[in-house]
């Protein structure tokens, strides 16, 4: 037989658990008022995140903290908060950093925080304003053809100029736009594969080669006529010689001529 004699402790332990027993009601209701200690980890918090957003509770953003100038939602935010905790953020001077040295990890985190923070955006009204400029300048640009021609007619290269040859010193080229529209220029060219003409071009070093423009005879509004003299003493000679002819063209009576501006015609008939 077990002559034990309960102490008063056990006695009120043994009398407690009776009485509970009696009343599971008390029970629950005295559990719900004890203070519980949890250790939540990362994984916990984050799976305890995802279940209020499915029951469709609010969550509240977390504070920066320490982080005054390292707001939550930048690129570097993470980083740099694991940075600083590891005691690793302090990097080397802009001056004496090297881009292609190698860097720890704090530099990397250091230098795109100090590359993010130095980011000037010009302002809306700026970017509109520059888009604009560009847009108009594009529009007012001049369309540039041109053709490189040899003697007897052939083209040899071309960009919309098409070239027909004529009498002795006269062809005709063809722009594909209004030539009212285009400032043209002709120059005489060295053929390479034009043999004669070389010759005399080398000798109108003691002479005169001509080479000119004109809008066509013929009255077409996209033709030129241009034509080729060798000139020696008093003796003008039509004769055929390479050239290569180039139009400037922009928006009518605005011609824009290399170094020169024409002005549209209504202004010349107000001086």
């Amino acid at each position: 037989m077990n002559n034990h004699t309960p102490s008063a402790s056990e006695g009120d332990t043994a009398q407690r658990s009776a009485q509970l027993c009696k009343d599971p009601h008390k029970v629950s209701q005295q559990r719900k008022g004890r203070t519980m200690t949890i250790i939540i980890t990362k994984t916990k918090l984050a799976l305890g995140i995802l279940a209020m957003v499915l029951v469709g509770a609010t969550v509240v953003a977390a504070s920066d903290g320490v982080f005054t100038d390292n707001p939550s939602g930048t690129y570097y935010h993470d980083p740099v908060e694991w940075a600083y905790e590891n005691g690793i953020t302090t990097g080397t001077s802009a001056t004496t950093f090297s881009p292609m040295d190698p860097v720890t990890r704090g530099q990397n985190v250091t230098f795109a925080y100090r590359y993010d923070q130095n980011i000037v955006q010009p302002a809306l009204e700026d970017i509109e304003e520059n888009v604009a400029t560009l847009a108009s300048d594009v529009s007012n640009a001049p369309r540039v053809y041109f053709a490189r021609v040899d003697s007897d007619g052939t083209v040899e290269k071309s960009n919309g100029i098409t070239v027909e040859k004529g009498v002795d010193g006269a062809f005709s080229a063809t722009l594909p736009e209004s030539a009212a529209n285009c400032a043209v220029e002709t120059s005489l060219y060295t053929s390479q594969s034009d043999v004669l003409s070389q010759v005399v071009l080398n000798l109108a070093y003691s002479s005169q080669a001509w080479v000119w423009a004109s809008h066509a005879e013929s009255g077409d509004a996209d033709t030129v006529d241009v034509f080729t003299r060798y000139v020696l003493g008093d003796t003008v000679t039509a004769i055929d010689l390479p050239f290569v002819v180039t139009a400037y063209c922009s928006d009518p009576f605005i011609v824009i001529d290399p170094g020169f501006i024409f002005p549209p015609i209504w202004d010349l008939l107000d001086e």
